[in-house]
């Protein structure tokens, strides 16, 4: 009887061991690797464990930055890019115009072979200088002045060519080459 009732008790003591088991191992999970690591703090709170790393350490504050996303460096190269080509295009436009003004050419057209080759910009400049442009005359018209006659003195011709210069009508060299001429006919 004895024998029967420890037999029993013992069965019932596996039973409930053994049916208490999985129910311990659940509540009780065992350690994550980083609780054998020195200096990390590990707690089981009933339900989870609880680590804490090292003071200073980089966990501690999360992890370091990586900085932008590759998808959003791609995307300022690509606004960067179009913005400088953008900027190039303009300038090789008003500068195209500019010089096609200068040597009197339509502006229109250079700027169409500027944007129509790489080298448009430098065949402008090209054509702008070969271009022959209407020479400037070697003097302007002084206006009316009237031809010497012999009624004229000499000072009377210097004293109206002297009027035409102080009213601004006639430019230092023409005076100076009208003077020689009067000068020079005595």
């Amino acid at each position: 009887m004895i024998r029967r009732l420890v037999a029993g008790t013992s069965l019932a003591g596996a039973l409930v061991l053994g049916g208490a088991a999985p129910a311990l191992a659940e509540a009780t999970p065992p350690p994550p690797v980083e609780c054998s690591d020195p200096g990390y703090t590990c707690n089981y709170d009933g339900a989870n464990w609880q680590v804490d790393p090292p003071v200073g350490s980089i966990t501690q504050y999360g992890p370091p930055d990586d900085g932008p996303s590759p998808g959003g460096m791609f995307a300022l190269f690509a606004i960067g890019a179009l913005v400088i080509g953008g900027i190039s295009i303009a300038w090789r436009v008003s500068a195209a115009r500019r010089i096609a003004q200068r040597a009197g050419m339509d502006p229109d057209d250079a700027v169409t072979t500027t944007l129509l080759s790489h080298d448009g910009l430098a065949a402008t400049y090209i054509a702008a200088n070969l271009r022959q442009q209407q020479p400037e005359p070697p003097y302007r018209p002084m206006g009316h002045l009237e031809p010497p006659s012999g009624r004229q003195t000499v000072e009377s011709r210097l004293t109206q060519l002297k009027g035409l210069h102080d009213e601004g009508l006639i430019t230092d060299d023409e005076y100076d080459r009208r003077r020689a001429e009067i000068v020079n006919s005595v």
